[in-house]
């Protein structure tokens, strides 16, 4: 008894004579395939109508999708730039504070800022801005366990003491430390889906440095 062919090998003989069917219509024809999306058996150039349209179908969302991923991208970068330009116009800390809250609120929806600085006798603190003492500090350390930047909830007694002006509860927050030379700072606000770590990350280097020539 002649060796059944396997569907490899079926397959590779189609490859190689792809006019086979050219001829034989009626075989086509004969044909029945499980259609792509309902499943039931259909002739196979339904199945092949129905494959090509699945396909544009998932190319034409993938597309979407890319689509609105930049426009979100763009939206996000083009606040940023707002921000930045806002805090090279502030002339003191306590003015740098000011513009980091406003705009922080305006541009990502965030309800509550504080930037937390090293006591300066010649740049008293106003709210959002305050003076970290070691205490302050200590806490803001034991915080940040995972990197100078985080994501993380603060219990509502942490919320009072570090987040003045945050509705009353436990608070999600974005927090960074800001390296001011001899003495560290501390940059929060609540949290936003309209802000990633990466760009919190960068609004905190930016005002780190204007921070540390405002106080030099």
């Amino acid at each position: 008894m002649p060796d059944m062919l396997t569907a490899a090998q079926v397959a590779a003989w189609l490859e190689t004579h792809p006019d086979f069917f050219e001829t034989r219509e009626a075989l086509l024809d004969q044909l029945d395939l499980p259609h792509p999306v309902h499943g039931h058996a259909v002739p196979i150039r339904e199945y092949q109508l129905a494959r090509l349209q699945q396909r544009e179908q998932q190319s034409s969302a993938g597309l979407s999708s890319l689509c609105v991923g930049t426009r979100q991208d763009q939206g996000r970068q083009q606040r940023l730039r707002m921000l930045v330009l806002a805090l090279l116009e502030a002339e003191s800390p306590d003015a740098l504070g000011q513009q980091l809250a406003m705009h922080l609120a305006e541009l990502f929806n965030s309800e509550a800022t504080a930037l937390w600085r090293p006591h300066c006798s010649s740049a008293p603190c106003y709210p959002p801005s305050h003076a970290a003492n070691l205490v302050i500090s200590q806490r803001f350390r034991s915080l940040l366990t995972d990197g100078p930047v985080q994501r993380l909830t603060l219990t509502t007694q942490q919320a009072r003491l570090l987040l003045p002006g945050a509705p009353e509860g436990p608070a999600r927050v974005l927090l960074m430390s800001l390296p001011l030379g001899a003495e560290d700072g501390w940059l929060l606000c609540l949290d936003t889906d309209r802000l990633d770590r990466s760009g919190f990350g960068f609004i905190g280097d930016i005002t780190a440095r204007l921070l540390t020539r405002m106080l030099s």
